[in-house]
């Protein structure tokens, strides 16, 4: 009978239009480039270490190079975001990272490229949280899973793509022409978004019956909330809520980060796994990824929601199961066969990515009016200083034991205690209360 109940609507959203789903798919092209940017360097790694003359520890220290400067620009990239609006603080950071992929190809030695990772890190700074702030502007609650898995759900996308295309580009022209296509590439998305991006308040083709619909179903209205930014930032972090989703994505985000940065490595260290098959078996967890962010963390999460069961409960179950299956990560360390391994990381990763799907949906549920990209920015500033630290206690714990046992048993300690942050501590989803300060203005 529930479902029958909602079968009008579901009739009637067909004809309410697709705008909003076109700019999702816009949000989601420029994730995938986004990162094809930022992994570039790994595939050319070898290639610029030979001709630069660098050691080991100094490629490590330009791979790095890249989360230094996106981490320490998240806070105030959220604070531009919340003052100033997506569309601008989006165009200037795509030119941004369209410059820093011109100039790598450039470089003529460890200095320079040292300083052009460090630039792409800050062009990429706003895009997640530019990302989860435009979704809270163009969808109702009630679609937050699928919009959201369209970002998120890219970066699995790109991890697909990366291997192939970049590995084949640096084999045929050499590492710099690689950077000279995904230049070339960024700037085809800025152009694209430069005309095609606009807040729903603005869109010329937006029609009145879907802008009705997006606002019936809960969507924030582009603006800001007054008080000044730091005022802001500060009154959100006195939240429990708030905490809350920066812990809680941070445990994920430490385990996600293990696998992204270490599963090449510990196919072919622990089991010896050729190259060319270690990126062929590499590609099976992220096909498994990408489908779980779209099927489960988007598509089967707005059906339950939009069949009437609760969505506070509907969401905290996705994120508790999510992580539960993320503790499979446990027991790669102890597979007895790299197949065996890779069917473990791929169970944990498909977890995970559930979890990372619903984990960016929050802030925009849940943050106070004009606070979502400071929200955002929070959070994802936390996970990347704990990226950083995932990959140097890894590599650490790894060699200490000559085994990834040990990391793998502690990122599964980690996203336990994830559990205890997104179940108890989050409390019910629902926005926060904002200052009886705070008012309205258009950006």
């Amino acid at each position: 009978m529930r479902t029958l109940k909602f079968q009008p609507e579901r009739q009637a959203m067909r004809h309410v239009g697709r705008v909003r789903w076109q700019v999702s798919g816009l949000i989601g092209v420029g994730i995938v480039v986004n990162y094809l940017d930022r992994t570039a360097l790994s595939f050319a790694g070898t290639s610029v270490r030979e001709e630069f003359g660098l050691t080991t520890g100094e490629l490590g220290l330009v791979l790095s190079a890249f989360y230094w400067t996106y981490c320490a620009s998240q806070l105030p990239v959220g604070l531009l975001l919340d003052r100033m609006g997506v569309r601008w603080i989006t165009r200037a950071c795509i030119a941004v990272w369209s410059l820093a992929s011109f100039l790598t190809a450039l470089a003529s030695g460890f200095g320079l490229i040292l300083a052009f990772r460090l630039l792409l890190g800050i062009g990429e700074s706003p895009v997640f949280p530019a990302a989860a702030k435009a979704t809270g502007y163009w969808f109702p609650r009630n679609e937050r899973g699928l919009a959201t898995a369209f970002f998120d759900g890219a970066a699995r996308v790109s991890n697909v793509v990366a291997a192939p295309v970049l590995a084949a580009i640096v084999s045929l022209w050499g590492w710099r022409a690689s950077f000279v296509v995904l230049g070339a590439l960024s700037v085809v998305f800025g152009a694209a978004w430069w005309v095609l991006y606009r807040d729903p308040a603005d869109h010329a083709r937006l029609s009145r019956a879907e802008r009705a619909y997006i606002m019936a179903g809960g969507a924030q209205e582009p603006g800001q909330a007054t008080g000044g930014v730091l005022r802001g930032l500060g009154e959100l972090l006195r939240m429990r809520k708030a905490w809350a989703i920066i812990l809680g994505f941070a445990c994920y985000e430490y385990a996600f980060s293990l696998l992204l940065n270490w599963l090449p490595s510990y196919l072919q260290l622990q089991y010896g796994v050729p190259l060319l098959r270690t990126g062929l078996w590499v590609t099976v967890p992220w096909v498994v990824a990408a489908l779980a962010s779209f099927v489960v963390g988007g598509w089967l999460l707005d059906r339950l929601v939009t069949s009437g069961r609760d969505p506070s409960r509907v969401r905290k179950g996705f994120l508790a199961g999510g992580l539960v299956l993320g503790l499979t990560i446990g027991l790669a360390g102890s597979a007895g066969s790299a197949e065996l391994a890779v069917v473990y990381v791929s169970v944990s990763i498909a977890g995970l990515s559930v979890v990372g799907v619903v984990g960016w949906s929050l802030p925009a549920l849940v943050a106070p009016h004009g606070r979502v990209g400071s929200l955002g920015g929070s959070m994802n500033f936390v996970a990347t200083l704990v990226d950083i630290v995932s990959i140097v206690v890894a590599g650490y714990l790894a060699q200490a034991t000559d085994s990834f046992l040990l990391p793998f048993a502690f990122a599964a300690g980690v996203l336990a205690l994830g559990l205890l942050c997104y179940l108890p501590l989050l409390g019910r989803i629902e926005p926060a209360q904002q200052s009886s300060t705070a008012r309205r203005q258009p950006v």
